[in-house]
C-alpha cells in the first residue's frame, strides 16, 4: 500500500470542505424560492381562485336552467301523454 508523499493539510482539507459548502450554499441559493416568489405566487394563487368561483357561479347558472328546463319539458310530455291516454279512454 502506498502512502502519499504529502498528506493534504488541515488547511487544504478546510479549504477544500469550504469549497464544496459554498458551491452547495449556491445551488440552493439559485433552487429555492424567496419571499417575493412566494408573495407573487400567493397573488396569483388567489387570482385563479376568484377566477374559478366566477366560473362555478356561471356554471351553475347555466345547471339550474337545464333542470328547470327539462323539468318543464318532461311535466308537458307527462301531461300530452296523460291527456292522450284519458282521451282513448272515454
Amino acid at each position: 500500500m502506498a502512502t502519499p508523499l504529502h498528506p493534504p493539510s488541515t488547511t487544504e482539507h478546510i479549504l477544500a470542505r469550504l469549497t464544496a459548502v459554498e458551491l452547495d450554499l449556491a445551488v440552493l441559493k439559485s433552487t429555492c424560492a424567496t419571499r417575493e416568489d412566494l408573495a407573487n405566487l400567493a397573488l396569483k394563487t388567489q387570482a385563479s381562485i376568484g377566477a374559478l368561483e366566477v366560473k362555478m357561479v356561471e356554471m351553475e347558472a347555466r345547471l339550474i336552467k337545464w333542470f328547470v328546463g327539462t323539468a318543464v319539458t318532461l311535466s308537458a310530455v307527462v301531461g300530452t301523454i296523460a291527456f292522450t291516454a284519458a282521451k282513448f279512454v272515454h
